[in-house]
C-alpha cells in the first residue's frame, strides 16, 4: 500500500504468502477490489433557536452543515427523518427544514445525505424540548 494509504477510485488486488517453521511456504492470490469514487459526505447539521431554549409548540429550524467532495450538486439528496412527536413544517427531503415539537421530551433526529455518486452517510443528534412559553397578554389596569 504506497504511503500506508488507499487512493480513491483506484482498483487494488492483493497476495498472501505463508511460510511455517521449516520454510515451506504457499501463496495465494486474492479479491481485485476498486476504492470509492471519493470521500463519502460527512453529515453535520444544527438547528435554532439554540437547544437550552426550545420549547414545546415552538418552530425550530433545522440546517444542513454536511461536506460534500463530489461536483454535481444538483444531483445530491437529504432525507429528515424526524421521530413522533417532532411534526414537519416542510418537505424532509430539502437541505433545510423546520419542525414543531408536539410536547416536552427528548428526540433523535436523523439525517442522511446522498452524494451525486449515491454514496450515502447519516448522523444522529438528539434534542431536548422543555415546557411550552406561556403566552402573555397585556391587560390594561383599570
Amino acid at each position: 500500500v504506497p504511503a500506508g494509504a488507499l487512493f480513491f477510485n483506484k482498483t487494488y488486488s492483493w497476495k498472501i504468502k505463508v511460510w511455517d517453521n521449516e520454510y515451506a511456504t504457499a501463496e495465494a492470490d486474492g479479491f481485485n477490489f476498486t476504492t470509492l469514487v471519493h470521500r463519502p459526505p460527512k453529515v453535520d447539521f444544527y438547528w435554532r433557536p439554540l437547544p437550552q431554549r426550545l420549547s414545546a409548540g415552538e418552530t425550530i429550524s433545522f440546517y444542513d452543515d454536511t461536506n460534500f467532495y463530489d461536483t454535481a450538486s444538483p444531483k445530491r439528496k437529504w432525507n429528515w427523518i424526524l421521530p413522533a412527536g417532532l411534526v414537519p413544517l416542510s418537505p424532509t427531503d430539502t437541505y433545510n427544514i423546520s419542525a414543531k415539537a408536539e410536547r416536552m421530551g427528548a428526540y433523535n433526529i436523523t439525517l442522511q445525505a446522498t452524494d451525486s455518486e449515491n454514496l450515502t452517510c447519516s448522523t444522529a443528534k438528539t434534542i431536548t424540548i422543555g415546557r411550552s412559553v406561556p403566552i402573555i397578554k397585556e391587560v390594561i389596569p383599570r
